[in-house]
């Protein structure tokens, strides 16, 4: 079976996508997606059984989130982070200790796990900017 795919103004289209991260379009996707995995982060998994340790939660609120032009070829970039010493053995996938392992979540399990909510950030985002017209 042979099929022909046929794109009318693919050019314009081009021409329009060029320009998407020009201005601040993208700044707002960014910011989703950075506030989706620092909100994310900041979920503490129940406490062990039998655990006397009362938690303080200052991991969960030490995590920020910094939106900065920086990406490829100069897009925004949403910086999700802390700057707690301990917490790459808590959230981390290759530091984490032995005992966090299967409990708490890492960055790169949340990152992982959020990939398509996020792309469906961008994919509407551009949608919106295409139809702008």
């Amino acid at each position: 079976m042979r099929m022909t795919i046929t794109v009318k103004n693919l050019d314009a289209v081009i021409r329009k996508l060029d320009n998407l991260d020009r201005g601040d379009y993208l700044q707002g996707v960014a910011q989703a997606g950075g506030q989706l995995l620092r909100t994310e982060m900041r979920r503490y998994p129940p406490p062990p059984p039998n655990s006397s340790y009362r938690r303080t939660g200052t991991l969960g609120k030490s995590w920020t989130q910094k939106v900065m032009r920086g990406g490829r070829e100069g897009g925004w970039l949403a910086q999700v982070g802390t700057r707690l010493n301990y917490a790459p053995y808590v959230q981390d996938e290759v530091r984490q200790a032995e005992v966090h392992q299967g409990r708490w979540q890492t960055i790169q399990s949340v990152a992982a796990d959020k990939r398509e909510e996020i792309f469906g950030f961008v994919k509407r985002a551009i949608g919106r900017w295409l139809a702008k017209g």
